[in-house]
């Protein structure tokens, strides 16, 4: 309470065991704080009438899965100070529906190995460890060198999976048990629950894996996603979170998903996630052939800094959606770049570009205040040399949006040492035939508004589209041209499967950074041409401008092909040399 305080934070203590939880939670209030482990977060969030109320945690239990996936560590006395600075996040609740009703839970709902070791928890062997964590770890292993595997039969969005199991999670968290992260990726706010399982033939990677879960391995798991996950229960040992549903004589359908409600959880500043990503280990990469380049590779970023990162930029990028629709049919000012008695008036800049610009800039000086930031309309750098580049084109597609030709976009990417991690467009359409954002980070799915983006093509369209000027080439190309005037555009259309490819002449890197991620996300190919040869592109590179004393991202420019790899193979020789 006196960390509170010192915060700032005027708050009226309730105990579980002294208050009734449901009606303390009924109470008005701007903010609720909950200070427990996971079975006492899990108890609030199951319980609270209002998920619009923010949620705080103050992990002060073992093994804080949820707190500690979600990123929320350190002293917790000192974690109410930086709360003034964070900003939201979503944290999904997911539902287990049987014959006891409908069971809700935040980690994850198990049968096999690990449900059985929580069930029949040895208390002897623990009383023998004086690290709880590793206790459990150690009775799980042990539970695991005896267990015999069980036919399971299970549903994943229709999808059957039936086979011989050791162990199956069905997990809304990446984290659970003693500490042990099974699935790294899991986002709590992708509408989708992540399908644990192990085979018989990895029960001694996991048991090896078991004795130091920590070195940066990933588990000797499969994992899959879904929105609907099905299960039959046999009546051996089986968890919903901490709950274990009395046994039935008969076998029982189980069904799992999500709430339609989310919860929104109060997360410390980025600065504080930065630091713990400096400081963690880092995985191994596969070689590279040496060309004699300087890459500036690193290890691979962790997941949870990247999730914020995508949060930030696609509230930016809805943010200045909004600023632009407001903005729409108006009288502008507007002006054109280069202007003078020669002028083409080919490069024209509204108000709203400066003003969405400024918007975006204030923010992320906010929330990323070591970044760095390169911009189409302002030349100020407040991160140069930083290793993380955020680029912003207020609006693409500027000749569009003045005269109200309905299309145009937000873009947003970030770049890590040059390499597209997150990109975040608004577009004034899509897909779905309305405006929203297009978003996804590195090693994470593609991303419409709230929902995964699954591409479906329809077989019986013989000739699809392309985003690229007609080509002079000889080549009878499949597929019929369209331009846009919008490079953001055209990138998140070949993301979404409107397109098939797109060309690019000599883009701008904030025309494309924010558009590449998504491609690549979505499971797309991007090639650059090089001395007239096209290579594939993995990071932007700075080069040097004919007024710049050294290099700069700002001055690169170079053409570019992107899209499905058989039509980016197809455009790339139709446009061999260039």
């Amino acid at each position: 309470m006196e960390a509170l305080r010192h915060a700032g934070i005027t708050a009226t203590y309730c105990s579980k065991k002294d208050h009734d939880l449901l009606t303390v939670l009924k109470e008005p209030t701007e903010l609720i704080v909950v200070a427990g482990g996971d079975g006492t977060i899990e108890e609030v969030l199951q319980v609270m009438p209002d998920r619009e109320v923010p949620v705080a945690l103050l992990p002060v239990g073992t093994a804080n899965n949820i707190a500690g996936f979600l990123g929320i560590e350190g002293d917790p006395l000192k974690i109410p100070a930086t709360w003034r600075d964070g900003h939201m996040a979503p944290l999904e609740i997911g539902a287990a529906c049987g014959s006891w009703g409908r069971r809700l839970f935040v980690e994850s709902v198990g049968l096999g190995a690990l449900a059985t070791a929580t069930a029949n928890a040895d208390e002897a062997d623990a009383k023998k460890e004086a690290d709880p964590i590793k206790a459990g770890r150690k009775h799980l292993r042990k539970v695991l060198q005896k267990m015999e595997p069980k036919q399971m039969a299970v549903t994943i969005d229709g999808r059957a999976l039936e086979d011989e199991l050791l162990m199956l999670e069905v997990m809304n968290l990446g984290r659970m048990g003693p500490r042990l992260t099974f699935a790294p990726k899991a986002d709590p706010g992708d509408g989708l629950l992540d399908v644990v399982y192990l085979t018989l033939d990895k029960r001694d990677a996991m048991l090896d894996w078991l004795k130091k879960p920590e070195n940066g391995e990933d588990a000797p798991v499969t994992v899959e996603r879904g929105r609907v996950v099905t299960l039959k229960w046999d009546g051996s040992d089986f968890r919903i979170g901490d709950y274990f549903p009395a046994v039935s004589d008969r076998v029982e359908t189980v069904t799992v998903e999500l709430e339609p409600e989310r919860a929104k959880i109060l997360m410390p500043p980025a600065l504080e996630t930065r630091k713990k990503a400096k400081s963690a280990k880092p995985k191994k990469k596969p070689k590279q052939k040496d060309d004699g380049k300087d890459r500036g590779e690193t290890a691979a970023l962790p997941d949870r800094l990247l999730q914020e990162i995508q949060q930030t930029a696609n509230e930016l990028a809805r943010l200045a959606g909004s600023e632009i629709v407001a903005k729409l049919g108006g009288l502008l000012s507007v002006r054109y770049k280069g202007a003078g008695e020669e002028t083409t008036w080919r490069d024209p800049v509204s108000e709203v570009d400066h003003n969405v610009e400024v918007l975006i800039r204030a923010k992320l000086a906010e929330r990323f205040p070591d970044h760095d930031i390169l911009g189409e309309e302002l030349d100020e750098r407040p991160g140069r040399d930083q290793d993380f580049v955020w680029a912003i084109d207020p609006i693409d597609g500027t000749a569009n949006f003045i005269n109200g030709f309905p299309l145009f976009s937000a873009s947003i990417g970030v770049l890590h040492k040059g390499e597209p991690v997150v990109g975040a467009l608004w577009c004034s359409t899509s897909h779905a035939l309305r405006a929203g954002v297009y978003h996804a980070r590195q090693g994470g799915r593609l991303h419409f508004e709230e929902q995964p983006l699954e591409v479906k093509l329809n077989p019986a369209i013989r000739r699809r589209l392309a985003g690229a000027p007609k080509t002079s080439a000889p080549h009878d190309l499949p597929w019929e041209n369209r331009v846009t005037g919008s490079a953001a555009i055209e990138c998140a259309f070949v993301a979404a499967g409107l397109l098939r490819v797109a060309r690019f002449q000599l883009p701008n890197v904030w025309d494309v950074a924010g558009g590449l991620a998504l491609v690549q996300a979505a499971g797309g190919e991007v090639r650059a041409l090089e001395e007239g040869v096209w290579r594939p592109m993995e990071r932007f590179e700075a080069v040097t401008g004919e007024a710049a004393k050294g290099s700069d991202l700002r001055n690169w420019r170079r053409p570019l092909i992107l899209g499905e790899s058989e039509a980016v193979a197809l455009l790339c020789e139709a446009h061999t040399g260039g």
